[in-house]
C-alpha cells in the first residue's frame, strides 16, 4: 500500500469511526431526553435533581481516582500491534486505577452522612454501598469501551456507550411495573444491571484478544505516566466542574428541586454536546497516526471538516433552543419546569458552541503534548465558573445565572485557546462558510417565528415545526454550498469501505 492510499484510508477510517461514535453519542444524548420525563414522573423533581448530582459525582470520582495514570495507554495503544504489549499497556493502568478507586470508594461510604447533610439537607435517601458499586461498574464499563475505542473497533465502543442507557430504560420500565414506588436506589440498581449486561460480554472478548494477566505495578512507569496524565486529569475535572459544578452550587444556595428544574433545560441546550464528545473519542486515534507520520496536510483537512460539521450542528441547536425551547421543555418535562427554565436553554446552547471549539483545539494540543497549557486554560475557566456561580446565584437566587456563567466561562476559554493555537497554523475556521451558516440561520429564525405566530402551539405542531426548521436549515446550507454533494456522497461511500 503506497502513502497516498494509506493516508486516504486513515481519513476514511476516521470519518467511519466518527459515524459509529456519533451514532452512539447521539443515542446516548437522546437517551437523556427519553429518560428525563420518566425519571421526573417516577422520582419527582427534587429526587430527580438529587439523582443527577449523585450520577455526576460518580463520574467525577471514577475519573479522579486514576490520578492521571493511563496517559501512555491512551496515547500509544492505537499504534500497538504486539498482543503482549497491548496486554501490558491495558492491564497496568487498569489495575492501578481499580485499586485506587477502591480506596476512594471507602471514603464515599465513610463520608455518606456528611454529604447528605451538606448537599441534600438530609432530605434524600440512598445507599452509599449501592452508590459505590454504581461508581465501580461505571469505571469497569469505561475501561471496556476505552479498549475497543483505542484499538479502533468503534462498533463495540458504540455498543458499550449506547447499549447501557437503553438497557437501563427497559429495566426501569420493568421495575415501575413490579414496584408501586421507585426511589433513587432502584434507579442506581437499574444502571448497575445494565452495565453488567453490556460490559461482561465485552470483557470476555477483550480477554480472548489479549488474555488476562495482571502485571506487577512499576512505580517508575506510574510516576512518568502521572507527569503527563495529571494535567490532563486536572483538565477533565475542571471541564466537569464547568459542565456540572453549577448544579452543586444551585443545590447549596437553593434546593435540589431547583437542580431538577435547571437540569432538563441544560440537557436540552447541551444536546449538541455529543458532537465534540465523539471527537474526543475518535480524534486522538487518527490525529496521532497523522502527526506521527508527519502528515500535517491531512490533519488540517480533518480538523477543518470537524469544525465545519460542528458549527453547522451547533448553530442549528441554538436556533431550535431559541425558538422552540419553552415548548420543547414543556413536552419533555412539565409546564412548571418550562416556565422557570426556558431562558436557560438557548444560553447554554450558545455556550456549548464555544465548548465544542475548545474541545477540537484541545485535541490538537493533546497530540502536541501541551497538557499543561490545556490544564491552565481549564483552570482559568473553572475558577471563573465557580466564582461567578457563587456570586450570581447567591445574589439573585436564579438558575438563569448558572446558564450565563456557563456561556461566559466557555467563551473566555475559547479566546485564550484560540490565541495559542494560531502559532501552529493548523486550525481553519473557514469564515466564508461560517457567514453562510449564519445567513441560513437567520432565514430559518424568521420563517419559524412567522409560522409559530399563526399555528396552534400543540406538541405535534411544535415537534413538526422543529423538524421543518432543521430540514430548511440543511437545504439552505446545501444551496449555499456549505455542504457539497461531493461531501455527502463521500460520507455515504465511507460505509462501503472495510
Amino acid at each position: 500500500m503506497d502513502k497516498i492510499e494509506e493516508h486516504k484510508l486513515i481519513k476514511l477510517s476516521f470519518i467511519k469511526g466518527n459515524l459509529w461514535i456519533g451514532l452512539g453519542q447521539f443515542l446516548l444524548n437522546i437517551r437523556g431526553l427519553i429518560l428525563l420525563p420518566i425519571l421526573i414522573r417516577i422520582l419527582g423533581i427534587s429526587s430527580y435533581g438529587a439523582y443527577l448530582l449523585l450520577a455526576s459525582t460518580a463520574g467525577l470520582i471514577s475519573h479522579l481516582s486514576s490520578l492521571g495514570v493511563g496517559f501512555r495507554y491512551k496515547r500509544y495503544m492505537p499504534s500497538l500491534i504486539d498482543r503482549k504489549r497491548k496486554s501490558e499497556m491495558f492491564y497496568h493502568q487498569f489495575l492501578f486505577h481499580g485499586l485506587s478507586l477502591l480506596v476512594v470508594l471507602s471514603l464515599v461510604v465513610f463520608t455518606d452522612k456528611l454529604v447528605k447533610s451538606i448537599f441534600f439537607k438530609n432530605s434524600v435517601s440512598y445507599s452509599a454501598y449501592i452508590l459505590s458499586f454504581f461508581i465501580f461498574m461505571n469505571f469497569f464499563s469505561f475501561q471496556m469501551g476505552g479498549y475497543f475505542r483505542l484499538t479502533n473497533r468503534m462498533k463495540y465502543f458504540t455498543i458499550s456507550q449506547a447499549g447501557v442507557p437503553y438497557t437501563e430504560i427497559v429495566i426501569i420500565i420493568l421495575m415501575a411495573f413490579a414496584y408501586r414506588k421507585l426511589g433513587i436506589n432502584h434507579i442506581l440498581l437499574a444502571h448497575i444491571f445494565a452495565l453488567l449486561i453490556i460490559s461482561i460480554p465485552l470483557f470476555i472478548k477483550l480477554v480472548n484478544e489479549i488474555g488476562f494477566e495482571l502485571p506487577r505495578l512499576h512505580f517508575r512507569v506510574i510516576i512518568e505516566d502521572m507527569r503527563f496524565g495529571l494535567p490532563l486529569l486536572g483538565t477533565l475535572i475542571l471541564d466537569t466542574i464547568l459542565s456540572i459544578g453549577d448544579r452543586y452550587i444551585i443545590s447549596f444556595f437553593m434546593t435540589s428541586r431547583d437542580v431538577g428544574v435547571y437540569a432538563p433545560a441544560y440537557t436540552l441546550g447541551s444536546l449538541i454536546r455529543f458532537i465534540p464528545q465523539l471527537y474526543v473519542w475518535a480524534m486522538p486515534v487518527f490525529l496521532s497516526k497523522l502527526f506521527d507520520r508527519d502528515n500535517i496536510k491531512d490533519a488540517k483537512i480533518l480538523l477543518t471538516y470537524c469544525i465545519k460539521v460542528f458549527l453547522l450542528c451547533a448553530v442549528l441547536s441554538v436556533i431550535i433552543c431559541l425558538i422552540f425551547g419553552r415548548q420543547l421543555l414543556e413536552i419533555l418535562a412539565t409546564k412548571a419546569v418550562a416556565d422557570q427554565a426556558f431562558a436557560v436553554t438557548p444560553i447554554v446552547s450558545l455556550g456549548i458552541l464555544f465548548y465544542g471549539l475548545n474541545v477540537i483545539i484541545g485535541e490538537v494540543l493533546f497530540i502536541k503534548l501541551k497538557t499543561k497549557l490545556i490544564f491552565a486554560v481549564s483552570l482559568i475557566g473553572a475558577i471563573l465558573n465557580i466564582a461567578l456561580n457563587i456570586i450570581l446565584i447567591y445574589l439573585f437566587k436564579n438558575i438563569i445565572m448558572a446558564a450565563i456563567t456557563t456561556f461566559i466561562s466557555y467563551f473566555v476559554c475559547f479566546i485564550i485557546l484560540n490565541r495559542y493555537i494560531k502559532s501552529y497554523s493548523i486550525i481553519n475556521y473557514d469564515f466564508s462558510s461560517l457567514l453562510r451558516i449564519v445567513l441560513a440561520a437567520l432565514i430559518v429564525v424568521g420563517v419559524s417565528v412567522i409560522l409559530l405566530s399563526f399555528l396552534p402551539k400543540t406538541s405535534v405542531i411544535i415537534i413538526g415545526l422543529s423538524v421543518f426548521s432543521i430540514a430548511v436549515f440543511i437545504v439552505l446550507n446545501l444551496v449555499f454550498k456549505v455542504i457539497t454533494k461531493k461531501q455527502v456522497f463521500f460520507l455515504v461511500n465511507v460505509w462501503r469501505i472495510r
